[in-house]
């Protein structure tokens, strides 16, 4: 399993997936230009995409689907609208080649945003962004996975120091928002296990955040965990530059 996470921030989130031969799309909120370039580092043409995941309907995660070439797109009822769209409901598996693919739910202020939980029999993906708390029902699908892609938002000091309207800090911070660094390390020194092999923290504000910052805290929390950040190979998402997971 391969996972290619070619932006990943408030301006665009988009990965690709690779996996015994066949190519998958998670997110589309990147402009077409991204994705081929990333295509073609890897070898790969905008046909070989075979199907897309789509968490929710953000223009930040759907922006660039109007330039794509009919696939099937897996999302949940109302997300998205189209004669290629699959409707799939949280907590239930379908198929999708060798993989088996559970969305569960999330909480963010769309309609039915979901988070992926992707094996091929040997390995396991949790693929989590945009979601102000963790609902209890999906933490126990998310444990010991071999590779994680969860948000890493904001840093609450720096959030408030933006100087944004208390409103929008309030939406950010709140449990329909999106996760902080230390929301995010909570849940994960929760999660890893012996499978765990690499951890990118996700949707990192450019405003809000820095990746030292986030680094930082999720040492400080895995530490009073316990926990040697350093064996779980965790880096940060970009913004500008694809960020790879798998072996």
């Amino acid at each position: 399993m391969k996972i290619y996470i070619l932006e990943s921030g408030s301006r665009g989130n988009s990965a690709l997936l690779e996996d015994s031969g066949h190519l998958y799309l998670i997110d589309m909120g990147v402009p077409l230009f991204v994705l081929e370039n990333a295509l073609n580092a890897l070898g790969h043409k905008l046909i070989d995409i075979e199907a897309m995941l789509l968490t929710h309907e953000h223009g930040d995660h759907t922006r660039g689907i109007q330039y794509l070439p009919p696939l099937p797109i897996y999302t949940t009822k109302g997300t998205w609208e189209g004669n290629n769209v699959i409707d799939i409901t949280p907590y239930k598996e379908f198929k999708l080649n060798n993989l088996t693919i559970l969305p569960v739910s999330i909480s963010h202020d769309v309609n039915d945003p979901v988070a992926f939980v992707i094996s091929n029999g040997t390995e396991k993906l949790v693929y989590l962004t945009d979601s102000g708390y963790i609902p209890s029902k999906t933490l126990e699908y998310l444990k010991d996975a071999d590779y994680y892609v969860i948000e890493s938002n904001y840093d609450y000091k720096l959030l408030v120091a933006t100087g944004r309207p208390r409103s929008l800090i309030t939406r950010i911070s709140s449990d329909h928002g999106h996760l902080s660094n230390k929301d995010s390390a909570r849940y994960m020194v929760g999660l890893v296990g012996p499978h765990t092999k690499a951890i990118a923290l996700a949707h990192i504000s450019l405003e809000s955040n820095t990746h030292e910052v986030a680094i930082e805290t999720y040492r400080k929390i895995f530490k009073k965990a316990h926990l040697n950040l350093d064996d779980y190979n965790v880096q940060c998402a970009s913004q500008y530059e694809m960020t790879f997971l798998g072996k």
